[in-house]
């Protein structure tokens, strides 16, 4: 698939972007609206099976595979993207793949670079806002990122 493909087209489920030269992680990329959290993990009521999630997705097309079924392990996604956000996300087949890579973004081994597009009219000259990403907990307990003073 090509990059002009999914900047163009509306893609309404994901796709297999590639297998990494390993077998042990595969590019996915997530459309907007598709939930990559694992909501059920902090509330319960969540646990629906709603059509644009992504652990549904997955379980469909890797059903074979013991880890979808783990929401222990977030069913072997590597990180996740906000439900509204769409992008590329690393998801694991097998256990050793899915610590491999978490260790790679433990290790800060991993650079991730963000774009947004918006449509309307910019009024302010455009920003480019370079500075780490921190995370911390919300009263609810959901994990939220903020720009890091440090």
């Amino acid at each position: 698939i090509s990059v002009a493909r999914l900047e163009t087209d509306v893609i309404s489920e994901p796709l297999i972007l590639s297998e990494a030269s390993q077998p042990e992680l595969y590019a996915l990329w997530k459309p907007p609206n598709c939930s990559a959290a694992s909501e059920e993990i902090r509330n319960p009521a969540a646990r629906s099976e709603e059509p644009l999630a992504l652990r549904n997705w997955l379980q469909e097309h890797f059903g074979h595979r013991a880890i979808v079924h783990d929401e222990s392990v977030t069913y072997g996604m590597v990180h996740r993207l906000d439900r509204f956000t769409s992008g590329v996300l690393l998801w694991a087949p097998c256990y050793q793949g899915l610590y491999e890579a978490r260790l790679q973004f433990a290790a800060r081994r991993v650079q991730k670079e963000y774009l947004c597009l918006a449509q309307g009219v910019v009024k302010d000259v455009p920003l480019l806002i370079k500075a780490r990403i921190a995370e911390g907990s919300s009263e609810l307990g959901a994990t939220r990122s903020y720009i890091s003073p440090i």
